[in-house]
């Protein structure tokens, strides 16, 4: 091919050198003054699959579509004068020694195609022939297998096996001889090399480069080119210095050492993992949520702010906000403005993923926080990445709608005291001190016969001087003042079989001051059990 620019369109384009009268390639391209582009419709074209131009195509009704086909696959040149296209043969059981030179082994990917070396078994009645890069095929005679005939075949009554390293005859998918990665499917009657593709041998990576397949020490995520792996959803290998392994990506950015130079990365999202080129970007402006690459480096944009990639050690979380509530596809479509729904993405060394955890966390500093969280933050549970985070404000319990953030106590908007059980509430009537995290309530009563409960959360004071009742904190532990003197707090919200005294107009509106409560604390209650007489 030659490369031409359009004039009038300023676009580079290929004149095909192949152009031949009445050929599939000649009306697969519109043509126009000198210029090509590929076109769908096909006139009088017989219905099949081809190969053109390296690429598979599947042409019905005439009308032509790309294909996804991947795997090592047979084709065949039908028309000895027309080199511009082969013919997929999905059967070679009707291939006969005359057809072999002119069947073409090819290693293909999602559709597109390199030529390859290998063997296949055709026929009626099952014979062998190996087929070359750059010719056809010819047919050989029946190898047996020892260590000197590594990269050989066998035919045997369980079908066509190449013979392994060790000079046994192999089953597996895939086997590495010397620099040669064959890929050997159990279901199909070919074997080939395989030209290009990231493997996994051992706990080593291999990287195939026009069929040359060597070690390669890199560290970061290599897009997988086991079939057998990826089917399994292992679409990716992951290599921390000279260990690798396959991985089930999460929906995010992949990017490994050679990605750091090239400013390339891999994007996973529902429809599956493809390599990207050139992430360059000025700023995060017109990227809010993704991978760019800026002056220096990768950076992640947390809204229209960079932010750098962390050192391997460190994981960093960030809140996203304003997506889908369900239906999310990171990085692809994701988005819905206003929305108000919340997803967490997560950022180490080598990979910007959305961020799915079945526990529950919070987030400070951009840090991971499990268990417990402080008050006022904001607890997330991200378990499906197709719909939004679940998310609560923590120690916020709306009582009017109570669900499973609500458990402890609470005060009510009548000033009753609610105990919740994870969404499960009911009005308790008592007296005494209660604490849910770091809100503390007093609850009193009228001591009227017709009994009145009323329930307010306090503010934690300094000094017990003239704040009989109150409550303040000492290093760890929470105090109640029952007289001027912090040092005769009593120490509450803990275990405690000790019974201590407080006035009980501290808590009851209608006695003197000369009568006592007997109270009990425990962890998050403190409750009174008789009144004594003063002195």
């Amino acid at each position: 091919d030659e490369e031409y620019c359009k004039y009038q369109e300023k676009n580079i384009i290929s004149r095909k050198a192949q152009f031949v009268e009445g050929t599939i390639l000649n009306t697969l391209y519109e043509c126009e003054s000198g210029a090509c582009k590929r076109s769908n419709t096909l006139d009088n074209v017989v219905d099949g699959t081809y190969l053109v131009d390296d690429t598979i195509y599947d042409c019905r009704n005439s009308n032509c579509k790309e294909q996804t086909n991947s795997g090592i696959l047979a084709f065949k040149k039908d028309d000895g004068e027309d080199i511009t296209y082969k013919t997929l043969l999905s059967s070679l059981a009707l291939l006969t020694e005359d057809d072999l030179d002119s069947v073409y082994l090819y290693d293909c990917i999602d559709g597109e195609c390199k030529s390859t070396s290998g063997f296949i078994k055709y026929g009626d009645t099952p014979a062998l022939a190996s087929c070359t890069k750059d010719g056809g095929c010819v047919s050989q005679e029946n190898e047996t297998c020892d260590k000197s005939n590594a990269g050989k075949v066998n035919l045997g009554s369980d079908g066509m096996k190449l013979c392994g390293s060790d000079g046994t005859l192999s089953s597996s998918v895939y086997n590495l001889i010397e620099n040669t990665i064959y890929e050997a499917n159990s279901d199909s009657p070919i074997i080939g090399a395989k030209q290009t593709g990231n493997f996994v041998f051992g706990n080593g990576l291999k990287v195939c480069t026009e069929g040359n397949c060597i070690s390669v020490s890199k560290a970061g995520y290599f897009l997988n080119s086991n079939s057998v792996e990826i089917a399994d959803g292992k679409k990716l290998i992951y290599c921390s210095g000279d260990l690798c392994e396959a991985n089930k990506p999460n929906n995010g950015y992949y990017i490994n050492d050679d990605y750091i130079k090239s400013k390339h990365a891999i994007l996973c999202d529902n429809d599956g993992c493809l390599e990207i080129e050139n992430l360059t970007k000025s700023d995060c402006n017109e990227n809010v949520n993704e991978l760019v690459y800026i002056t220096d480096g990768f950076k992640y944009c947390d809204g229209t702010e960079a932010k750098n990639i962390p050192t391997e050690t460190t994981v960093n979380l960030y809140e996203v906000d304003n997506v889908k509530d369900k239906a999310i596809n990171y990085p692809t479509e994701f988005v819905e403005v206003s929305s108000g729904n919340k997803m967490v993405i997560k950022v180490d060394k080598y990979s910007v993923t959305q961020f799915v955890d079945d526990n529950q966390f919070c987030i400070s500093s951009n840090i991971k926080v499990e268990g417990s969280c402080s008050k006022g933050d904001t607890k997330y549970t991200c378990i499906n990445p197709f719909v939004k985070c679940e998310t609560f404000i923590v120690g916020k319990c709306d009582l009017t709608k109570a669900d499973e953030n609500c458990d402890g106590y609470y005060v009510d908007s009548n000033k009753q005291l609610e105990k919740c059980n994870k969404g499960v509430c009911s009005v308790e009537s008592k007296i005494g001190y209660f604490q849910n995290g770091e809100t503390y309530i007093k609850c009193t009563t009228n001591g009227e016969s017709k009994e009145i409960f009323t329930c307010s959360e306090l503010a934690l004071i300094d000094s017990c001087k003239d704040n009989n009742g109150a409550l303040f904190k000492e290093e760890k532990d929470i105090k109640l003042c029952i007289d001027d003197n912090n040092s005769n707090a009593i120490t509450i919200f803990k275990k405690d079989t000790t019974k201590c005294f407080i006035g009980a107009n501290i808590l009851n509106n209608k006695v003197n001051t000369k009568k006592h409560y007997i109270i009990s604390t425990a962890d998050n209650e403190v409750l009174t059990e008789t009144i004594g007489a003063g002195n």
